[in-house]
């Protein structure tokens, strides 16, 4: 820190900085993984990748237990069955926004290639996992069934 009566050194200042950008550390996640290595830096990468992945994943399974469970309340409304449906759409709702907020955090480090190895992972899951299904009928479709 400076203090006023220093005189303010900005060489040294300059070379504590151009020292921090040579060395730079960067903490992921938590204080005990710091990426202090090529390696480990490439393995938060792959590691950010795949929650990407999973959170497409998941949405997936979200929207397929979705329609799954609307087809089977239509034929059995059983206030048992809406229970069940109901509390494993909202194991997966819990996991999907405790997922979110990890890769909110991943995204605060402020490291792009982390941000891009997240966003990388969404794109290939949700190109593996998107299904192109009208999600409403319309009229003409109705009269039509």
């Amino acid at each position: 820190r400076h203090r006023p009566e220093e005189p303010l050194d900005l060489l040294q200042l300059h070379r504590q900085r151009l020292q921090d950008h040579i060395n730079p550390c960067l903490t992921y996640l938590v204080p005990a993984w710091l990426l202090d290595s090529a390696g480990r830096f490439q393995g938060a990468m792959v590691f950010s990748f795949l929650l990407g992945f999973l959170m497409e994943v998941l949405s997936a399974l979200r929207n397929v237990a979705t329609r799954h469970f609307q087809t089977v309340l239509s034929q059995r409304p059983r206030s048992m069955t809406i229970i069940c449906h109901h509390s494993v759409l909202t194991v997966i709702y819990a996991l999907q926004n405790t997922l979110g907020y990890i890769l909110m955090f991943m995204a605060m480090s402020f490291s792009v290639e982390i941000l891009l190895s997240a966003v990388f992972g969404f794109v290939v899951g949700h190109w593996f996992f998107f299904e192109m299904v009208p999600t409403t009928t319309t009229t003409k479709q109705r009269s039509t069934q």
